[in-house]
This record gives C-alpha cells, sequence and structure tokens, in this order.
C-alpha cells in the first residue's frame, strides 16, 4: 500500500494560541505517519516527536510530516522529559535574545 503524500505541519504559530504537543516515540513508525495525519490542523502551534532510541526510522517519518524531531538516545520517558525541556528552553532562549 502506498503511503499518501505527508503534509506539512504549521510552523510555530504566533497567534494567541500556544499550545505544543510533544510525542514520545520508540519504535512507532508503522504509526506514527497516520499520527501526525490525522491531527486537526489549528489545534497545535508545533509538534515535537521525541525518537527514543527507535531503530525503525520514525525520526525521518515524523520530519516527512512536519513534525519537529528530538533524538534522546537514553530510553525511557523519564529521559524523554528531560530533553524535550531542554530543548524547549534552548529555543525559548534563542527566541529571548
Amino acid at each position: 500500500m502506498e503511503e499518501p503524500a505527508a503534509r506539512r505541519l504549521p510552523a510555530l504559530s504566533s497567534d494567541k494560541t500556544k499550545i505544543s504537543l510533544i510525542i514520545p516515540a520508540l519504535n512507532e513508525a508503522a504509526s506514527i505517519g497516520r499520527v501526525l495525519e490525522d491531527l486537526p490542523a489549528d489545534l497545535f502551534c508545533q509538534v515535537i516527536v521525541v525518537d527514543n532510541g527507535s531503530t525503525d526510522g520514525i525520526g525521518e517519518i515524523a520530519d516527512a510530516h512536519g513534525a519537529t524531531v528530538v533524538r534522546e538516545e537514553r530510553r525511557g520517558y523519564v529521559r524523554a522529559g528531560l530533553k524535550i525541556l531542554w530543548t524547549i528552553a534552548r529555543l525559548r532562549k534563542a527566541r529571548w535574545e
């Protein structure tokens, strides 16, 4: 079965709605494309997939669908959560400078 064409998710929004969706994922390549395609386009200002050491190419699929991909090799929800908090802090600092 042929994979449908990936749609790009909107870039970080400048409107008042500032809700980011964070998806920790480990070897979820079979489903991540459909999950990202089914998200309402105007609900989140950004979608971040934390690739928690996957070996199935999930990061490439999420990127092709417009998600920001952050890779954390050390497995576990705590590690994925810490990685995303560090990434958000770094991104916010860059915006303030």
